[in-house]
């Protein structure tokens, strides 16, 4: 995981964040296209591409992914998510995932690392993913915002912060520059979070309090403790957005996607 190597500097991650937040690359793009027919059904362009070999036979099947249904021009908040399908239900989802397999799966395989990294704060992962086809929904109204990751997430976040702070380290300190569209709030956090766990694994601090849940990881080291800001990091580098509740009432991860440059 590039995020977990120790030789990246946080402004090197702040510029490739900025140049890939929210900007999917889709290098299959024009091979999908020449395989299926924009006349066809979504499970037929499924079927077409699963046989063509450009996607990997069964993805669409998967009952551990489903798909949110698309309507063009919507932006959908975390908390107006539809109820999602088995499969996909428009053409454009069926394009926007396999024009990019390699980078859907590794946004996915980084959703459930990060999920992992989380589980020791009591993180909830049904190992469900849901993806949606939708342009960031907080941009106009709220351009600092992306997502919610939860109470685990603000636990974990929220003990490194005490524990830095009592050896004179104010995580807000790490932050590069100002929010902007390409850099927004959330994601200039993690980022400041991910350098100040490396700091804290560099002086061999220990975890001296914990926010919640009390005494979780008490008086462990943190050079012993995966880093839990590496694969969210990771994921927002594949051009894709999270969010997640991680909880009892909603444990799967929903996963983003922007449509822009796809078309039905």
């Amino acid at each position: 995981m590039l995020c977990d190597d120790i030789d990246i500097s946080r402004s090197e991650l702040d510029e490739m964040l900025r140049d890939r937040f929210d900007r999917p690359i889709r290098p299959k793009l024009q091979d999908m296209l020449s395989v299926i027919n924009r006349s066809d059904t979504p499970d037929l362009a499924c079927q077409r591409l699963e046989e063509s070999g450009i996607i990997k036979a069964g993805f669409f099947s998967n009952p551990q992914r489903s798909f949110a249904p698309y309507v063009p021009g919507t932006r959908i908040l975390p908390s107006e998510r539809p109820t999602p399908d088995r499969r996909p239900d428009s053409l454009a989802m069926v394009i926007a995932i396999a024009s990019d397999p390699d980078g859907i799966l590794r946004a996915e395989a980084a959703a459930r690392e990060f999920a992992r990294r989380l589980k020791p704060f009591q993180a909830m992962f049904s190992e469900s993913l849901v993806w949606y086809l939708t342009e960031n929904a907080f941009r106009d109204s709220h351009p600092f915002e992306t997502t919610r990751l939860g109470r685990s997430y603000f636990a974990i976040e929220m003990t490194l912060a005490l524990c830095l702070e009592s050896e004179g380290i104010d995580v807000e300190q790490l932050r590069i520059g100002e929010p902007c569209e390409r850099m927004p709030l959330l994601i200039q956090y993690a980022l400041a979070a991910w350098d100040g766990w490396r700091i804290a694994q560099r002086r061999d601090l220990r975890v001296t309090s914990d926010f919640w849940p009390v005494g979780r990881y008490e008086f462990e080291r943190f050079r012993q403790l995966p880093n839990p800001f590496s694969p969210l990091l990771e994921l927002w580098l594949t051009g894709y957005r999270i969010s997640a509740n991680f909880d009892k009432d909603d444990s799967a991860v929903h996963l983003y996607a922007n449509p822009s440059g796809i078309a039905e």
